[in-house]
Order: structure tokens, then C-alpha cells, then sequence
């Protein structure tokens, strides 16, 4: 093992804390000491990527990289992927780090919970048993919408679920079952919950006066969502504004007549 001489080790570290040298530049011999690596991860969170494989083993080192970076969880060492301590770092800094955890870790309660709090794209690298749980599922929505996706293919079909994830997010009519989605009692039932569910609503609903009017009159912001036509409607209009006064940016002005 080459050792550095205690002025040059110095000189490097100096170099690193005033970002005058990157470290992936620095020779071998310098990125296998500990002190230079650890200055390093101060200013660079990718600092482990470029570091001697034997860091990428040190518990340490790699519970200082993910609490900055969790996607950095990807470079360590398989041992290490199975750490609760380190992955819980990890998905709590960026929740798709879920992806690089061990499988036994894909199934721990708290884990993926912090995994799927920070980003719903977690959801698809959890235990299936988590995308089958409805109340998990219903957790994972409420924090973002966009997990509905990847949850138990059921949940998609069920009216009663469905409305549970508008409810806690408007968007989530997207993952629904298209037959929902061109069903005009429940997409009705779904627009009066929120209004912006109609974005998702089949363009033959979206085209239905009485689910735009239900539409605008919970939320009056869902006008972008509705067609030219309606957004010159005068009665649709003014009931957008009255919900919300900002809604008067996507009224369409009609035409005059010639």
C-alpha cells in the first residue's frame, strides 16, 4: 500500500474542501485514502462511485454517502444493501433506492413505507404483499397520486377503491380500469369528489354537460380539462369562477358573430 506523505494528503484535502480539484480526477493512490474520501463526499455525493472498491464494503462510509444520496445505495456492496440501518438512510433521503435493497428488505413495514413516503415510485420494487395491501395502497396514493399504477390490478377494477384514491387524489382516475373511466354514473360520482378526476374521464364524458358542470362546481380550476366548447359555456363558466375566481384564465372567449 502506497502511503502519502502528510503535506501532500493535506495539500489534496485542501484542494477538495475549496472545489479546486474534482475528485474523480485525483490519481488511484489518492482516492484510496479514507480522510480524502470522506472530504470528498462533503462536495460530491457520487464521490463513492469514483472511490477504491473497498469503500464501497465500509458500513461507514456508505451510511454517509446515502444519508446524502440514497440512490448511491446502488454502489455498495451486497452486504451492505442488506443493512436495515443503511437502506432506512437511504429510501428516507430518496425512496427509490428501494430498488438496490436486498429482497428481504423489499419486505420490511417500515422500510418500504419510508420508501413509498418519499416517492411513490418505490412501489413497484416493494414485496407484492405491499401493492395487494389496500390501506398500504390507499397510503401510498395519499402521499402521491401516481402510485396508483403499480398497485394490485383489483384495486384498478373496484368502483369503491377507485373513489377512495380520487378522494385522496384527483389524478388517480388515470390507473383506473378503462371501463370505469367510460362509466358516466361513476365518473360522475368521481367529479363530484374532485373535479380534476375528469381529466381521465373517457373523451366521450369529458364531453358530457352534466359531469363538466359537476366538474367545475367542486373545483372550478378543472376548466382547463374541458373542451373549447364548454370553456365558452356560459353557465359552466360562471360556475368555475364562483368556486374559483382563478378559473377565469382558461374561459375561451366565443367567437363574434359576423
Amino acid at each position: 500500500m502506497i502511503k502519502l506523505k502528510i503535506s501532500e494528503k493535506e495539500t489534496i484535502l485542501k484542494k477538495i474542501s475549496l472545489g479546486e480539484i474534482n475528485f474523480e480526477d485525483l490519481e488511484s493512490k489518492f482516492r484510496q485514502e479514507r480522510d480524502i474520501v470522506i472530504e470528498a463526499l462533503k462536495h460530491d455525493r457520487w464521490a463513492l462511485l469514483y472511490a477504491a472498491d473497498k469503500f464501497k464494503k465500509d458500513k461507514d462510509i456508505v451510511l454517509r454517502t446515502v444519508k446524502n444520496n440514497g440512490l448511491a445505495l446502488e454502489l455498495a456492496d451486497d452486504t451492505l444493501r442488506g443493512d436495515r440501518n443503511i437502506v432506512l438512510h437511504a429510501v428516507k433521503h430518496c425512496g427509490y433506492a428501494l430498488k438496490y435493497a436486498s429482497n428481504k428488505l423489499q419486505q420490511d413495514d417500515e422500510i418500504v413505507f419510508e420508501a413509498v413516503k418519499s416517492d411513490g415510485w418505490a412501489l413497484p420494487f416493494a414485496a407484492d404483499k405491499f401493492k395487494k395491501d389496500r390501506n398500504f395502497v390507499l397510503k401510498a396514493i395519499k402521499f402521491h397520486g401516481y402510485a396508483f399504477q403499480y398497485a394490485f390490478h383489483k384495486f384498478k377494477q373496484d368502483p369503491e377503491f377507485v373513489l377512495e384514491a380520487v378522494k385522496l387524489h384527483g389524478y388517480a382516475l388515470q390507473y383506473a380500469e378503462d371501463k370505469l373511466k367510460q362509466d358516466p354514473n361513476f365518473v360522475l360520482k368521481a367529479v363530484k369528489i374532485n373535479g380534476y378526476a375528469i381529466k381521465y374521464a373517457s373523451e366521450k364524458l369529458k364531453n358530457n354537460r352534466k359531469i363538466a358542470l359537476a366538474s367545475v362546481k367542486q373545483n372550478g380550476l378543472s376548466l382547463c380539462h374541458l373542451s373549447e366548447e364548454f370553456r365558452q359555456d356560459r353557465e359552466i363558466t360562471l360556475e368555475s369562477v364562483k368556486q374559483n375566481h382563478k378559473a377565469i384564465e382558461f374561459i375561451v372567449d366565443k367567437p363574434d358573430k359576423k
